[in-house]
C-alpha cells in the first residue's frame, strides 16, 4: 500500500493543512472508485465525498437536489500525461496520470471531486469497450475557488489514453493540443487558454511534492 498516497491542501483556511490519509481511508477510497462500475455513480458519489473530507464541517457530503445539480454543472478539463512527466520517482504499476481542474466553491469540493472521478471512470471504461482500468493513486488540492490534482491510473487505460492523443491529433470535439502535445479533455464549448493549462502542470507538478 506504500505506493498510495492522498494529500489534501486546502487553502480556504488561514493556513495550509496537508492532510496524509490513513492507509485504510486510502484503501476505502480506491476501492470505492474502482467499485463504480459495478455500483453506479449514484449509490457512490456521498459516500465517496465523506471519505475524500471525514468528519467534515465544512464541505457538503450530501446529495441533495442542489449539492447534485451544482456538481453536475461543474466543467472540469483533464490534461492527458504519461506518469514520468508529472512525477519524479516511479509509482509501480502506474504509466499514466489525469491531470485535472474544476472551479467549485469550498463547500461543494468533496462532492465536486467525487462525482468528476467517478464519472471519469464511468466515460471512459464505456469509450475503452469496457476494459476496467484501475485507479491506483490520486493527490488533489481545495483552492478558494477550485478543486485540482492528478489522478494515476494502471496499464488498462492504454486504449483511451491512445484514443484521447488519437482525437487530439485530428483536434476532434473536445480534445485540443496543449503547448507540449498533451490531448486536453474539456466540455464541448468550454473556453481554457494554453496559459491555464501550462499553469496548471506546474502547479499539479508540486502538488505531487507535497508543495504549493
Amino acid at each position: 500500500m506504500s505506493n498510495f498516497f492522498i494529500e489534501v491542501i486546502d487553502h480556504h483556511v488561514q493556513t495550509t493543512d496537508i492532510v496524509i490519509l490513513s492507509p485504510s481511508a486510502r484503501h476505502e477510497i480506491i476501492s470505492t472508485v474502482n467499485n463504480v462500475w459495478d455500483v453506479g455513480i449514484a449509490a457512490s458519489l456521498a459516500s465517496l465525498a465523506a471519505l475524500i473530507t471525514p468528519n467534515t464541517t465544512i464541505h457538503r457530503t450530501d446529495i441533495q437536489y442542489d449539492a447534485v445539480q451544482y456538481v453536475t454543472s461543474s466543467q472540469p478539463i483533464f490534461v492527458w500525461v504519461e506518469t514520468p512527466f508529472i512525477l519524479r520517482r516511479n509509482l509501480h504499476r502506474s504509466p499514466f496520470a489525469i491531470i485535472f481542474s474544476v472551479d467549485c466553491l469550498p463547500p461543494f469540493h468533496s462532492l465536486t471531486l467525487a462525482f468528476h472521478i467517478l464519472r471519469f471512470m464511468d466515460i471512459y471504461i464505456r469509450e475503452g469497450d469496457y476494459r476496467c482500468f484501475q485507479l491506483l493513486a490520486l493527490t488533489y488540492c481545495f483552492t478558494h475557488t477550485s478543486v485540482y490534482g492528478v489522478l494515476f491510473f494502471d496499464h488498462r487505460l492504454a486504449f483511451v489514453f491512445n484514443q484521447a492523443h488519437v482525437r487530439a491529433e485530428s483536434r476532434s470535439h473536445s480534445h485540443r493540443f496543449s503547448h507540449s502535445l498533451h490531448p486536453i479533455t474539456t466540455v464541448p464549448g468550454q473556453s481554457i487558454s494554453l496559459d491555464f493549462v501550462a499553469d496548471l502542470i506546474v502547479r499539479a507538478r508540486r502538488l505531487t511534492r507535497g508543495r504549493i
